[in-house]
């Protein structure tokens, strides 16, 4: 084959993944067709070849497929279809196995500071992201569970994560059992900046069609209700109560990360 022609076939490859990534959806229902485990191969090469920091490759993914540890996913997040989702993979900040690797060559242990956590942190996280992207190229289809962060000491022991694991992220996945539309997204100008931050701070009146955008959106969830607006989500988001995840820096504390100031001194 000729260089041109190799580069008209990765150019149409090209096209037909932007395609997919250009109509995300969030899909949380799924059909009883099976995943083939020629496609979860691919997902899995996809993902093992994900961008890392410095590429010390600390993320690493746990396939979840035994029914009583679902449950414990369906429980903590709330969702009874995550557990019911075919394919449920965990993404977790990993720096237990390089801290391994750094202890048996010097027999001892390594401090993992916030600075290593954030890097694993964002392995775990692009490793995601890729997932998603190879997912929805394969045709299939899935979702984002951050809400996997309501609970990390249930979801530590559920998944017996050593020291110096973060379960960062869950992707659930499978062939598209809904067709929801497509979440709208608030104006390209107030989220994408040259050079510099804007300060000017006039953010209201360009949300006004915004708000009028989301409030015709369905969640599928919830069919029979109407969305808020998403100035009206923001104000429930910052109103009221701490943020149950508020607590994480004592979880992280726990889990073997030296992320609080005391723990630098």
């Amino acid at each position: 084959m000729k260089q041109k022609d190799i580069n008209v076939s990765e150019q149409a490859q090209q096209i037909d993944v932007l395609a997919f990534q250009r109509q995300h959806r969030t899909i949380r229902q799924f059909t009883d067709e099976p995943i083939t485990e020629a496609q979860l191969a691919k997902i899995k090469e996809i993902a093992d070849r994900t961008a890392s920091a410095m590429g010390l490759q600390t993320a690493s993914v746990l396939r979840v497929t035994e029914d009583s540890l679902r449950k414990v996913f369906g429980e903590v997040t709330g969702q009874p279809y995550v557990a019911d989702a075919p394919e449920l993979w965990v993404f977790v900040a990993d720096l237990h196995r390089n801290a391994t690797i750094v202890e048996q060559k010097t027999g001892e242990k390594p401090v993992i500071g916030m600075g290593k956590f954030m890097s694993a942190y964002a392995d775990a996280l692009l490793m995601a992201q890729n997932v998603m992207n190879a997912v929805e190229a394969l045709g299939l289809g899935g979702a984002f569970i951050g809400s996997i962060a309501n609970d990390p000491p249930h979801i530590r022991q559920a998944l017996h994560l050593p020291t110096g694991t973060y379960a960062a992220i869950a992707v659930i996945f499978g062939h598209p059992g809904e067709t929801p539309q497509q979440k709208p997204r608030m104006p390209q100008t107030m989220r994408f900046f040259e050079n510099t931050y804007p300060t000017d701070n006039a953010y209201l009146d360009p949300l006004d069609a915004y708000d009028a955008q989301m409030q015709t959106y369905t969640d599928l969830r919830h069919p029979d209700k109407t969305l808020p607006s998403f100035t009206e989500q923001v104000l429930r988001s910052f109103s009221g109560a701490a943020d149950g995840r508020d607590h994480l820096i004592s979880f992280l504390s726990d889990s073997g990360f030296h992320v609080s100031p005391e723990e630098n001194r």
